[in-house]
Parts: C-alpha cells; sequence; structure tokens
C-alpha cells in the first residue's frame, strides 16, 4: 500500500474489486482442487479480530451468506422425484429450501453427510444408488433424473430378504466342565 492510502468505506469501485478477486480466486481453486474441497462461499473481510496472543477468534468471523448465489438462479422441483430428493437434501443440510440445480459441496455438504443423504436415497426409492454418483452429478436434478432412468427400467424380480433361523436346537452341548477342573478365584 502506498503511502497515505486511506481505505473508503463506501467505495463502490472496493465492492467490484472484491467480487472479481474473489471470483478469480474461486475459479484458480476449481481448476486445482477436487471439487467437494472447493470452498462453497469466499468471503473478503477487511481484518481478522485477535485475542491478545494473536490468535483469531473464530467466533468473530463473518458467516456465510444464506442466501443461494445470485448467478444462479433458484428453481423449485418439478417433478416428484426432484421434489422428494430436494426434501431429503433439505432436511440433511439444514437449509429451508433447495433448487434443483444447487450443488450439494457448493450448499455446505460434505463427503460423510453425502453418504447419508445417498443411504436415505436408497431406502426411501429400494434401489443402489452409488455414491459417486454424487461426487459426479452432485445437483438435485441430475440424482433425480438418475433415480428416474433407473426406477423406468424392468426390475428383476425382488430377492426375499434375508431373515434370521433359529438353530440352537441344531448345537451340540458343550462338554459340562466339573467343578474340580475349573480355576477358583482362591486359586489365581
Amino acid at each position: 500500500r502506498g503511502e497515505g492510502h486511506r481505505p473508503v468505506v463506501n467505495d463502490p469501485g472496493s465492492v467490484a474489486r472484491a467480487r472479481r478477486v474473489v471470483a478469480r480466486l474461486h475459479h484458480r481453486l476449481q481448476d486445482r482442487l477436487p471439487a467437494p474441497a472447493v470452498p462453497s462461499h469466499i468471503i473478503v473481510v477487511p481484518g481478522f479480530a485477535a485475542d491478545r496472543t494473536g490468535v483469531v477468534r473464530r467466533d468473530a468471523l463473518p458467516g456465510p451468506d444464506p442466501s443461494i448465489d445470485p448467478a444462479q438462479p433458484h428453481q423449485e422441483p418439478s417433478t416428484p422425484t426432484e421434489t422428494a430428493v430436494a426434501a431429503i437434501w433439505s432436511e440433511a443440510l439444514g437449509r429451508d429450501r433447495v433448487g434443483v440445480h444447487d450443488d450439494f459441496f457448493a450448499l455446505g455438504g460434505h463427503s460423510l453427510l453425502g453418504s447419508e443423504v445417498m443411504d436415505r436415497v436408497r431406502r426411501q426409492y429400494e434401489v443402489n444408488v452409488p455414491l459417486s454418483l454424487l461426487f459426479e452429478s452432485p445437483t438435485v436434478s441430475a440424482v433425480a433424473r438418475y433415480l428416474d432412468e433407473l426406477l423406468a427400467k424392468p426390475r428383476a424380480a425382488s430377492v426375499p430378504a434375508l431373515r434370521r433361523i433359529d438353530r440352537s436346537a441344531l448345537r451340540r452341548p458343550r462338554p459340562a466342565e466339573s467343578a474340580e477342573s475349573a480355576p477358583s478365584k482362591e486359586n489365581q
């Protein structure tokens, strides 16, 4: 910074510069990192609140803007499958609404939450949905399209669920140990 530099609080140019920097940084991270590792939000802050020892106070950091990315307009689910998948995502991510083009990882999802979400989808639709689908196509519309295609195919006869059989009557009785051969607590 040059001598005499004084930040202007209400400088419209600074907002535009910050947006350009954030967009460039986000683009570079997308080029260099796997999709789940790219941060969903990047926030420009003027400084960090620190305690006396210089440690950044995390509770003083601003949180991400809960609004959906304005670059991608929100689109409500239009099919029953999209509605069901969006409801599962919404519940798992703790969001009021999830659009069909919203990225699971950009909304704050991660791999463990992804496996939970896909397990809920498996249970609801009773079909095998690979977790890799979420990493390859992390939108509600893509998952719903996959489910619709899978459900449209003729299904093989369902395999009956495994059930436990009581085999206790088939077990051989163990020879009883005599009281003399069993070690007592006093001899140990």
